[in-house]
């Protein structure tokens, strides 16, 4: 899971940059994203990130805590909140894994949009490239091509292929 991602989703919901736990809450969803196969330990996570920002466990829950406050209050935006931290179960944990859960929605649909727009493009490559050429072998050659490229497109989500620019 990409930081920036994250960062992007914590300003939308109005958490504002400045606040210490904006930064742990980014350490926090990495911390999940790489554990995600394994049950959460939150007193551990804090520890780590802790670790990591050279301060203590209770200054980095407390900090999340503050600033999941601040996105939910009058600063922050009340759909996005609602959407991504929700307002039922205000706690770090229950906020953090609806916050994890969410993104990875968002990041899987992106993924599935990026896979049909690449076989779509492939399609039209397919059209616009293999089909100029009169030899079987090497419309072939080009559709296999294409075939090679697809996953660039998928990863990269970039729909203007260099190889023929």
């Amino acid at each position: 899971m990409k930081q920036q991602t994250i960062e992007t989703v914590l300003l939308k919901i109005g958490m504002p940059a400045n606040v210490s736990g904006f930064h742990y809450i980014i350490d926090a969803i990495c911390y999940i994203d790489e554990h995600q196969d394994q049950r959460i330990k939150y007193t551990e996570m804090y520890r780590a990130i802790a670790e990591k920002n050279n301060t203590t466990a209770s200054r980095v829950e407390r900090s999340m805590r503050h600033a999941f406050e601040i996105a939910r209050g009058s600063h922050g935006d009340y759909e996005m909140a609602e959407h991504y931290i929700g307002f039922m179960n205000c706690s770090n944990s229950a906020s953090l894994q609806m916050l994890y859960k969410r993104i990875m929605e968002e990041e899987s649909t992106l993924i599935a949009l990026n896979e049909k727009k690449a076989q779509q493009l492939a399609q039209n490559l397919d059209l616009k490239y293999a089909e100029q050429f009169p030899d079987e072998l090497v419309k072939q050659c080009v559709r296999l091509t294409i075939q090679e490229i697809l996953p660039f497109i998928i990863t990269t989500g970039e729909s203007k292929p260099y190889i023929f620019s």
